[in-house]
């Protein structure tokens, strides 16, 4: 029962694109991140 749910839950989630888009937006959200916290380290030493 454990391992079914999880994946009856992923399944519609990949095949919609509002999810698609949460998701590249997400990863996009997380580079900037990174990328702020570099310059952000850069400028301070």
């Amino acid at each position: 029962m454990s391992q079914n749910s999880p994946n009856s839950t992923v399944a519609p989630a990949a095949k919609n694109p509002e999810t698609k888009f949460a998701t590249r937006l997400r990863n996009l959200l997380i580079v900037l991140a990174a990328i702020a916290l570099s310059v952000s380290i850069f400028f301070g030493l």
